[in-house]
């Protein structure tokens, strides 16, 4: 044993004859052991609880308890010291069956007292003791090693299902009960075409730079898992639904432009992201499902886009609303909003209700100033009622912003068009109406016109709707900021004529002033 080791003893001696002389045994010429003395089991009791020490030194018979029943008790705090057993008997062998092999190193008191057996039999004690807690360790780590290597994907380096079923078992996920956990499912778009053509020596490649770029994306607290051929499910921590569907879509983004280079070619791929959310006590297989269920829309989406699974929701309601074909698309838009009205925040069901309403009033009246046929202007009635309705799946936290929204959240709300538009198809309504609802904040001067029967120019659809759209909003309150006045507005529209508004839809809006008032109060 190391001499200089500093080595900590407890001592149990209730009999002051023989107290002392087993001190002296110990400690003779020793500086680097410490003993500390009790004379009873309860504070042998107490002090294991408190204090930690290399070694136990113990008489058989004290006051309160003999040797076995307190090693028996004390085991858990005693956390594997090795202990001495010190009797005055002279029957050792029962001794060792009373106490147990565990425990069972003995010392007769003469041999205790006299000569150099106690210290002989202390140090075997510990340096035993130390090589089976060596054994152990070693043991552990490889046994930590192997498990590790069985739940470490051999491609990605990421965490593979074994250990995500370990997880899920053991409630890893489910432990913090008032938190709430992130589901991101990314799925790598056309893998197996790309494994056909380069092969698989070349996916892999791409494979492992796509695992290095979310690990990369993520923090320590996050998990990525290898969940499939072309799949990786991250679990995390979640915020709102606006940090998540952002943190997906920056992740989106690392991946579509990133260039892997492999034997000299340099391949550019993208990827579809499903995102479930859940709070961490209900935690289960279900909450994977709703990922890969916002995956497989994002797939349906046109891929490399990244989808919710409060989306997968209004897919799967609006398919529903979709086979009543005995309505109207007006009155599958209606069956539409009140199955998700419980769903739906209070900005995200104003603006698909209310303000709706408004500007396809707006709109129907502005066609009519423009002498637009009557079939023009029912498009324009209708492509008002819905153009905003693609902000069903625009997160509430975005929609009621009271401030300005930065480029990465305009590009999220920008998106509404095209949800729209899905939607409405969806509903029913005809491809020219479902056009006016996707390009209606499209910009005056980068124009696509329409010519009539006749050859003159007119204003098309989304021209009018994006007049009405903005009039009717700069006239009503928004999170951030008060209502315009109608003289104000129409200032506005002006300075945008020929910009972002078609000149002659501002000048018919020019002579709605007072319907203007009225549709927007």
């Amino acid at each position: 044993m190391n001499a200089a080791k500093a080595v900590r003893i407890l001592l149990a001696e209730a009999d002051s004859q023989y107290q002392h002389p087993l001190l002296q045994v110990l400690t003779n010429d020793r500086p680097h052991v410490t003993v500390t003395v009790v004379g009873c089991g309860a504070e042998f009791l107490r002090i294991i609880g408190e204090q930690t020490f290399d070694c136990v030194v113990l008489d058989f018979d004290l006051k309160d308890y003999q040797a076995d029943k307190l090693l028996k008790m004390g085991h858990n705090q005693l956390r594997g010291c090795p202990a001495l057993v010190i009797c005055a008997r002279d029957n050792p062998q029962w001794l060792q069956s009373t106490i147990g092999p565990e425990n069972a190193d003995l010392v007769l008191k003469p041999d205790a007292v006299n000569g150099d057996e106690l210290w002989i039999r202390v140090e075997r004690a510990i340096r035993l003791n130390n090589e089976n807690t060596r054994k152990r360790q070693r043991a552990k780590r490889r046994e930590q090693h192997l498990a590790k290597l069985a739940e470490t994907d051999k491609v990605t380096r990421l965490k593979n299902r074994r250990y995500f079923l370990r997880c899920l078992r053991q409630g890893q996920w489910n432990k913090h009960r008032h938190h709430a956990i992130s589901c991101v499912m990314v799925h790598i778009d056309h893998f197996d075409k790309l494994n056909v053509q380069y092969g698989h020596d070349i996916g892999d490649v791409v494979l492992k730079a796509i695992a290095n770029t979310i690990t990369e994306h993520c923090n320590a607290d996050q998990v990525a898992v290898r969940w499939g051929t072309q799949q990786i499910l991250i679990l995390k921590s979640a915020a709102a639904w606006l940090d998540e569907w952002l943190w997906a879509e920056a992740l989106r983004h690392r991946i579509e432009t990133m260039v892997v280079t492999a034997d000299d070619i340099p391949l550019k791929v993208t990827a579809s992201i499903g995102v479930g959310r859940c709070r961490s006590r209900d935690f289960s297989w279900k909450s994977v499902k709703q990922a890969d269920e916002a995956l497989s829309l994002a797939k349906d989406q046109g891929r490399n886009v990244v989808c919710t699974s409060h989306m997968a929701t209004v897919a799967r309601t609006l398919n529903k609303v979709a086979h009543q074909t005995s309505l109207t698309c007006e009155e599958r838009r209606g069956e539409l909003l009140r199955q998700l009205a419980h769903q739906l925040g209070p900005t995200q069901w104003n603006h698909v209700t209310n303000h709706c309403e408004k500007v396809s009033r707006m709109a129907a009246h502005i066609g009519r100033l423009l002498r637009m046929t009557a079939g023009d202007i029912d498009k324009l009635r209708i492509a008002g009622l819905m153009h905003d309705i693609g902000k069903c799946v625009i997160p509430e936290e975005l929609l009621a912003k009271p401030r300005s929204l930065s480029a990465q959240e305009w590009s999220l709300m920008a998106r509404h068009d095209l949800y729209g538009a899905w939607i409405t198809e969806k509903l029913g309504v005809d491809e020219q109406t479902t056009r006016y609802i996707q390009h209606h904040h499209d910009r005056f001067d980068a124009p696509i016109r329409i010519e009539s029967a006749n050859g003159r120019t007119v204003p098309d659809g989304p021209r009018v709707l994006c007049v009405a759209d903005a009039l009717v909003t700069m006239l009503t309150s928004r999170s951030y900021r008060a209502a315009m006045t109608i003289k104000h507005a129409l200032n506005e529209l002006s300075r945008q004529s020929g910009k972002q508004f078609d000149p002659d839809v501002v000048n018919a809006a020019q002579f709605a002033r007072g319907v203007a008032q009225r549709i927007a109060a």
